[in-house]
């Protein structure tokens, strides 16, 4: 968490419920180099490796003006969270299988965005949705990049509408028919838990796989 505080208190009511397990507390400001070092360095005493990372920080743009949103968005939704995952390719090469969640959207499938009879298609975010779109294509890079370097596997996973306070206002989203998060939870267990390898390298969800490129454009490139 970026507070000590808070992710002590995200500990303690983890450890309240059953099964019995263990749990420990980290800060970390993503958007601090020095904050993702400590990090590291915290995991690496504790525990020697990481076979999971998730990477699920994200945030929607508060500031006015497009090129300001598109800036807010970028800085956490994408830039931090690669700078996140360079700082910790050390301790996940250590791993014997070694994994990594992107928690994306799919508001960042291109394919999606032009469809009409999508549900989101009136949605506009355009900061939101650009900032996913590119951390859907650093998944999509990380998954080749990291298995031939050590194997690792790497999904984007789209948890749909959550009612979290990302908007600042979760029983609003909750109005809108928002799942609540133990069911993105569950999907995100699937794949640490290898019942998703299948769909490693893809924009994931809890009953599939979305698009992510037009299937004209995929057809292009098979014809060639």
């Amino acid at each position: 968490g970026r507070t000590a505080e808070k992710a002590n208190q995200a500990v303690l009511s983890i450890q309240a419920q059953p099964p019995p397990g263990a749990a420990c507390a980290l800060e970390l400001d993503i958007t601090m180099q020095s904050s993702i070092a400590n990090a590291v360095e915290e995991v690496s005493s504790r525990f020697g490796r990481l076979d999971v990372l998730i990477n699920n920080a994200g945030i929607a743009a508060a500031s006015s003006g497009l090129p300001s949103q598109l800036r807010e968005c970028f800085e956490t939704n994408t830039t931090a969270q690669a700078a996140v995952t360079e700082a910790f390719k050390p301790l996940l090469a250590k791993s014997a299988n070694p994994r990594i969640l992107f928690v994306s959207s799919s508001l960042g499938s291109v394919t999606l965005r032009c469809d009409p009879t999508n549900k989101s298609y009136y949605v506009s975010a355009i900061a939101y949705r650009t900032s996913k779109a590119a951390l859907n294509m650093l998944a999509a890079c990380y998954a080749k990049e990291l298995h031939d370097e050590f194997g690792a596997k790497v999904w984007a996973v789209d948890p749909g509408l959550v009612a979290t306070n990302l908007t600042r206002n979760a029983d609003a989203l909750r109005a809108r028919g928002a799942l609540e998060p133990d069911t993105s939870a569950r999907t995100i267990l699937e794949i640490v838990e290898g019942k998703r390898d299948e769909h490693a390298g893809k924009l994931v969800y809890s009953d599939g796989v979305w698009p992510w490129r037009s299937e004209e454009h995929t057809s292009e490139l098979q014809s060639h």
